[in-house]
């Protein structure tokens, strides 16, 4: 016998022996029982459980979410760490690659240039330790997301020249792992 069987038996003794009492009408007698039924809705803890339980998923999942989000900007910010400090170098590399093209002809300006070739290397080393690369070489296609075209030189000679390559550069340009962070101006072969 369950327990709402037992306590419903219960009330109706009581009910009975109350029923006979003419003092007390029939619905004084309903108003006890219904004061006194059991609550069928012993489901109320069972659905916090559930809500909590899913609340700590959540929050889990939440939480896994911002480690991998911030692995991921961890490994972008290291990969182009050197980027702002790249591009500032920049302009000093191309003064220096300037400076090496000029020919020297005393005994002092050949130890200048020799000066200027030791910090070139150094800085070149720099770079190729950050991956920083160059590129835009002559007779390399014309990229126009790589390449800034200058100049159209008409081609001369269809054998060596072919149409939308790079005749020649003006001003290299520069990458950071996939990120561009320098164009290349560039004379292209056009028909």
């Amino acid at each position: 016998m369950s327990d709402k069987d037992q306590i419903n038996e219960e009330l109706d003794d009581k009910n009975v022996s109350e029923d006979f009492d003419e003092s007390k009408s029939a619905e004084e007698v309903d108003e006890r029982s219904e004061q006194v039924e059991v609550d069928d809705e012993p489901q109320q803890p069972a659905n916090e459980a559930v809500d909590y339980e899913d609340k700590y998923l959540r929050a889990q999942a939440d939480i896994q979410n911002i480690q991998q989000r911030f692995a991921k900007e961890q490994t972008n910010w290291r990969m182009y760490d050197g980027s702002r400090l790249a591009e500032s170098l920049l302009p000093a590399v191309d003064n220096l690659e300037r400076a090496l093209a000029v020919g020297a002809d005393g005994e002092s300006a050949k130890q200048i240039k020799t000066g200027v070739e030791m910090v070139y290397k150094a800085i070149k080393n720099a770079f190729k330790d950050n991956n920083i690369t160059e590129f835009g070489e002559v007779g390399d296609e014309f990229n126009p997301e790589l390449h800034q075209a200058i100049q159209i030189v008409p081609i001369v000679d269809e054998k060596t020249q072919k149409p939308d390559t790079i005749a020649q550069v003006l001003q290299k340009g520069y990458k950071i792992s996939d990120r561009t962070l320098r164009t290349a101006m560039v004379a292209v072969y056009q028909d």
